[in-house]
């Protein structure tokens, strides 16, 4: 905690509230049976959208929550401007801070975060509340219960270093300048798969393009009796008792694919014991893992890290594949491009959904072995790269933290 007396002169040690003209959240709109009443979430389009915690974890892409206009009137405190100032405070991600995009439709706040406007401050706070410092004093006011919270009367207390408005602006400005890096560098990872899948169209042109090449039925490509399956159905697994915190057994939900990525945030375990009920839904490296409820398509080859994990619920499947006929990458890409044909057909209701039999007949495209595996080559290359980016990301995330601890003690500009 930074002491008052240690401050450079004309810097004061404020309250949050002292700064902050608007500190509220979606509970402040009134009761929880007025809310109740008046709010109803929606999943198809309407007047406005509720903005919420996993908006930003998806990088605010579709599907939204929405509201009718009756429920964004009721929300009166809550309502959204552009480039707001937003706090999380319930949950494993309490303390997580964002920006409110501009969406070009109405947006209201959800529940389990606040709003906070300052009068000239906001850039300042954004970064403050994401440093060290200011997620140290968010931790010190959270809640000791099973799901960590704090409220906004312990968020108003909360003390803050206030340099004048010039020096705001000063460090704002260099630290805008630090992200930036950050940002170059995401940029540099996402060119490096946009790359891929551009060698990939030079390649094999589009999945749903005429070609020479056999066509066989996903299910032939497949490899033993359990190559092509869905996870359990949801009676199988209680997810209250068969998830543990000493499980040997990774589960794997359809948060943990994406963007040929395995999310390893927040995987949950089971035991042995329970595993084996539900055997039929294992997953061992290289299989690749596609989601087919709710979220249509996102894909991910399971890493060589584990040795064995199983699929969550039916939202899931895993794909073992015959590597004489076809490579797992080559036939991740080309899924990745047939999801427009995935979303086409997929079942809607809900949410949408793909059937065992939809994924079953999908028609792949079989370019010669040799070219398959030609191609997983340039992208295990590509992914070499990525790793040593990663090293870069890592020490440009070190160097920003580092800054960002310098311009809250006065060390940057006095």
């Amino acid at each position: 905690m930074i002491k008052e007396e240690n401050l450079p002169k004309n810097w004061e040690l404020v309250k949050i509230e002292d700064i902050a003209h608007t500190i509220t959240d979606y509970v402040a709109n009134g009761s929880f049976a007025s809310l109740r009443e008046n709010v109803k979430y929606k999943e198809k389009e309407d007047y406005a959208i509720l903005i919420r915690l996993k908006d930003h974890s998806k990088k605010f892409k579709e599907p939204f929550v929405y509201i009718d206009q009756h429920a964004y009137d009721f929300l009166s405190k809550t309502k959204l401007k552009n480039n707001d100032l937003i706090l999380s405070n319930v949950g494993a991600r309490l303390g997580t801070v964002f920006r409110v995009p501009n969406l070009n439709k109405p947006m209201s706040l959800g529940p389990n975060a606040i709003l906070i406007r300052t009068n000239d401050s906001d850039d300042y706070l954004n970064y403050w509340l994401r440093s060290t410092f200011g997620q140290k004093s968010i931790f010190n006011i959270r809640s000791e219960s099973a799901q960590p919270k704090f409220n906004k009367t312990s968020l108003r207390k909360i003390k803050i270093p206030v340099p004048p408005l010039e020096t705001q602006k000063k460090i704002v400005e260099i630290l805008e300048k630090a992200e930036k890096l950050k940002e170059w560098r995401t940029e540099a990872d996402k060119l490096a798969d946009d790359y891929l899948k551009i060698v990939f169209l030079e390649m094999f042109d589009h999945p749903l393009s005429q070609s020479d090449w056999q066509i066989k039925n996903l299910e032939k490509l497949t490899k033993g009796k359990n190559g092509l399956v869905d996870g359990p159905f949801g009676s199988s697994v209680n997810t209250k008792v068969d998830y543990v915190n000493n499980g040997e057994i990774p589960v794997i939900r359809t948060k943990n694919v994406n963007d040929f990525q395995f999310i390893e945030e927040d995987l949950k375990y089971m035991a042995r014991e329970k595993f084996e009920t539900v055997k039929r839904s294992a997953v061992y490296p290289g299989d690749i893992i596609l989601t087919k409820v709710g979220t249509i398509g996102n894909l991910c080859i399971f890493p060589n890290k584990y040795k064995e994990a199983v699929l969550s619920t039916t939202g899931s499947c895993k794909i073992t594949v015959d590597d004489k006929i076809v490579n797992s990458i080559y036939l991740m890409y080309y899924l990745e491009l047939y999801k427009p044909k995935m979303l086409q057909i997929a079942s809607t209701g809900v949410q949408p959904f793909l059937n065992m039999k939809h994924i079953k007949g999908f028609k792949i495209k079989l370019p010669p072995i040799t070219l398959q595996n030609q191609f997983a080559q340039i992208v295990q290359q590509v992914e070499t790269l990525k790793t040593h980016q990663s090293k870069s990301k890592q020490e440009i995330d070190n160097l920003f933290n580092t800054v960002m601890q310098k311009a809250f003690k006065g060390e940057l500009i006095c």
